[in-house]
């Protein structure tokens, strides 16, 4: 994979629109979680990883947020600038912050669903809100 590329102003905004779209409904460290999840992924250089933080976000089948028949598909695309204010903060800060809540997760997914088949045999490094994180996604 070629070299990571620096953050911009559509990654931040696509990561806020992904935030908001897998998280707006947890509390405020739920959302962080779900940004360094985003960051993990794009340092991880993985399959499920792209060169840009946009990239990760938008890559096919990841986050469900994206996916045309998810039903927060519409509300993430309309998103307004003030109500992605919030995340666009919570993204920035995630880049550059070294504490990650989820212990370097790069997958999660809601306790309200079956676990999927990618977390077949996995622990969850931590729960937070209403998502669990998981490390060793290959």
């Amino acid at each position: 994979m070629s070299s990571l590329r620096p953050p911009d102003a559509h990654d931040y905004e696509t990561m806020a629109r992904t935030i908001f779209g897998e998280a707006r409904g947890e509390p405020v460290e739920g959302q962080i979680a779900v940004a360094h999840v985003i960051c993990n992924r794009w340092r991880s250089r993985k399959w499920f990883s792209a060169i840009s933080l946009a990239g990760v976000c938008l890559k096919r089948l990841q986050f469900s947020c994206w996916n045309p028949d998810d039903p927060t598909y519409q509300r993430v695309v309309d998103a307004r600038p003030y109500e992605l204010e919030p995340f666009i903060e919570i993204a920035k800060a995630a880049i550059e912050d070294l504490n990650d809540p989820t212990r370097g997760a790069t997958h999660y997914y809601a306790d309200t669903i079956p676990a999927p088949a990618w977390a077949k045999g996995l622990e969850p490094t931590v729960q937070i809100g209403r998502h669990l994180f998981f490390t060793g996604v290959n």
